[in-house]
């Protein structure tokens, strides 16, 4: 369940401040410093998992380091036409991973929130965006029916305008 004073005013340390930091490392880091959050990407996730770590010992990770997960940054390949890099970066790591993975992390992270920049595509027209939210909405509402959520959550995700200027785009969705 997300928690309810989670909020994104809360002092966040994004993951790219510590780009190639290990997962335990970064949330040491971000705890000492004093952050109350963090956001977290598919890449350390997987290093985390890699190193034996599951879910439930993620979360009891965050808590124990008194942290949240502000959000989930980034979800790259939610367009037609998206590249997927070779590699084992973080960047490269987030353009391999499928929609239903991001959405599982913002689930075992507890935060409502991805971050689904244009990224690498390059789309031909501001409808082409559009249409591509409605299909993204409709794969993570699917997506939290199919996980232990409830259907009753939701995951908020800011779509970053850059580096296409979109004129006058409003765009409402309700999926239900």
């Amino acid at each position: 369940m997300i928690p309810e004073n989670h909020s994104v005013s809360k002092l966040s340390l994004c993951w790219g401040s510590l780009d190639g930091v290990a997962y335990p490392e970064f949330l040491s880091a971000a705890s000492e410093a004093g952050f109350d959050a963090v956001t977290l990407n598919s890449a350390l996730y997987r290093e985390a998992t890699a190193s034996g770590l599951s879910d439930t010992d993620i979360r009891a990770s965050l808590r124990d380091h008194g942290l949240q997960v502000s959000g989930i940054d980034p979800l790259f390949n939610w367009l037609p036409g998206s590249v997927v890099l070779d590699g084992t970066d973080p960047i490269s790591v987030c353009t391999q991973v499928s929609m239903e993975e991001v959405f599982h992390l913002a689930h075992v992270a507890e935060t409502d929130l991805v971050n689904a920049p244009l990224g690498l595509a390059t789309p031909s027209s501001e409808q082409e965006i559009v249409d591509s939210f409605g299909i993204f909405a409709k794969r993570q509402r699917a997506s939290l029916c199919a996980s232990a959520w409830n259907s009753c959550h939701s995951i908020r995700c800011p779509i970053s305008r850059q580096p296409l200027e979109l004129s006058n785009m409003r765009v409402t969705l309700m999926v239900e």
